[in-house]
């Protein structure tokens, strides 16, 4: 690659039950999915439940509230695309249950702390994608994470 030119991100694909996800992202709102039967929690999207094996299901919204449960901090690019370091790449688990490998908008990376409350904050990457992000959530109290 030249000099001149500008890495491309990668993208996720934007097809099936993924593209789905996607779109409800693009909306404004964090749906996953949800499984008719034993009414489990699911993400990533999947046809079949792995707590009860049925294939029926919807999406449906959480209430777009978490907690980060994990993190790391990328201090150099690992990808020609992601040349903006320091950043973290962080674990939320959602209020629902389910765990979403995601980003923190509004702080300094080295300030994000295990246990911070989280709200959901759609990343507008361009006018085809938006990503799922969060941003601290000051309205929720910090939880003890095991």
């Amino acid at each position: 690659m030249g000099e001149n030119s500008a890495a491309v991100r990668p993208r996720p694909q934007l097809t099936g039950m993924t593209g789905e996800f996607y779109a409800h992202i693009a909306a404004g709102e964090l749906r996953i999915q949800r499984c008719s039967e034993c009414k489990a929690w699911r993400h990533i999207p999947r046809p079949v439940c792995a707590e009860c094996a049925s294939d029926s299901w919807t999406w449906e919204r959480t209430t777009e509230r978490g907690t980060i449960v994990t993190l790391t901090i990328t201090e150099r690019p690992l990808h020609p695309a992601f040349t903006d370091t320091p950043y973290a790449i962080v674990v939320v688990q959602l209020a629902e249950g389910p765990r979403l490998l995601t980003t923190i908008l509004d702080a300094n990376p080295r300030e994000i702390r295990v246990g911070t409350a989280v709200r959901f904050e759609p990343l507008r990457v361009d006018d085809e994608l938006s990503l799922p992000a969060f941003v601290a959530d000051p309205d929720q109290p910090q939880q003890a994470v095991s």
